[in-house]
């Protein structure tokens, strides 16, 4: 039924209407459900995350605990040829990738969201790192112009 009603309005309504009022739509149920979403900790190598209850990280760590690991191996060798430049994680989220670094080099980390809602959590979880940690709250694109909204559910 939803699907018809969409299609109903996205031939009735002009182009940039109906996607405004799709983004709404997106933001509101965004700001809903995430007013329910609880916390929990998630050890990640040598810290334990704030995370929320729902994200889908939860279940890959269940079922594949080892899963990234290999990025602290090349971390570990990337900052011991390069040991004053910084590491760049774009899309960041949680600080989960940059956990995994920060627990195999001490190169700074350029940590970059464009979540409202994760970058909550980035800001928290960084503060754990021993590494210096530049937080930038953006997206990352081509210069081109993005359109649309983030949709979080389980993860960006």
């Amino acid at each position: 039924m939803r699907r018809i009603i969409k299609n109903i309005l996205y031939r009735l309504l002009p182009e940039g209407l109906y996607l405004y009022l799709k983004n709404k739509h997106i933001d509101y149920k965004n700001k809903k459900h995430h007013g329910k979403v609880k916390n929990t900790s998630l050890p990640i190598l040598n810290f334990t995350l704030t995370i929320p209850t729902n994200h889908n990280f939860i279940k890959y760590q269940r079922e594949q605990p080892r899963r990234n690991r290999d990025l602290g191996v090349v971390a570990r060798y990337a900052g011991r040829k390069y040991p004053t430049k910084p590491i760049v994680d774009i899309g960041a989220n949680i600080g989960d990738t940059a956990a995994i670094i920060a627990s195999e080099c001490s190169n700074d980390l350029i940590l970059v969201d464009g979540s409202d809602f994760y970058f909550s959590y980035l800001e928290k979880n960084a503060l754990l790192f021993p590494n210096k940690c530049t937080l930038h709250h953006c997206l990352v694109a081509d210069g081109s112009e993005q359109t649309g909204s983030l949709v979080h559910w389980g993860g960006t």
